[in-house]
């Protein structure tokens, strides 16, 4: 636990200060808030922190001045914070399902053979036409 204190709330005698305003004036006067102000009857109580933001069994009241007590305790290390408005939590990644079991390896199938390119067929030569054998002559 730690070894200094802190104080938790001001109890300010209400026959000492008959009126709240009174009461916060010298809380406020003192370095106290006296935003939270609470009415019992015989203490106007003025919270400074969370009961719960202190270690459990440690909070002990001790007299400040002539009707002026403070309720002291071990503030705790991690003090929870008001509830702010949450911002939706983003979607937690979706864990990876176990690897499956591998399936036999697909045969390959043979690499197509690329088609030689067509060749460009000759010109064919022009040949002379067949002179016909001379009339009479056999």
């Amino acid at each position: 636990m730690p070894k200094a204190t802190r104080v938790q709330s001001i109890l300010v005698s209400r026959g000492r200060f008959a009126t709240l305003t009174g009461a916060s004036a010298w809380v406020r006067r003192n370095g106290y808030s006296d935003v939270n102000a609470d009415v019992s009857e015989h203490y106007w109580r003025f919270r400074q922190a969370a009961p719960t933001t202190f270690y459990p069994g440690s909070l002990r009241t001790i007299d400040l001045t002539d009707g002026v007590r403070a309720v002291v305790g071990h503030k705790l290390k991690a003090t929870p914070k008001k509830a702010a408005p949450k911002k939706p939590k983003k979607a937690a990644p979706k864990k990876k399902a176990a690897p499956k079991k591998k399936a036999a390896p697909k045969k390959k199938a043979a690499p197509k053979k690329k088609a030689a390119p067509k060749k460009k067929a000759a010109p064919k030569k022009k040949t002379a036409p067949k002179k016909a054998a001379p009339a009479g002559r056999r």
